[in-house]
């Protein structure tokens, strides 16, 4: 199962982002333990999922408006 640690770190992204204070793209690669491209990857794939994901002074977070949230 292969999908299985992605779809852990992708949840994991996804609380991360849920804070109040977001975190940036250094700060979610370390905790992830993964490239800041990979970082990247993952935030696209929640913006493709629908998410609204936004950026405030290199703070990148889920926006409270979207759904599912």
């Amino acid at each position: 199962m292969a999908d299985q640690p992605r779809l852990a770190r992708l949840l994991r992204l996804l609380m991360m982002l849920s804070g109040s204070f977001g975190n940036s793209v250094n700060e979610i690669a370390r905790q992830l333990e993964i490239t800041q491209r990979t970082a990247y990857r993952y935030i696209e794939t929640l913006r493709d999922a629908g998410f609204i994901i936004t950026r405030n002074n290199n703070m990148i977070r889920v926006d409270k408006e979207s759904p599912y949230l």
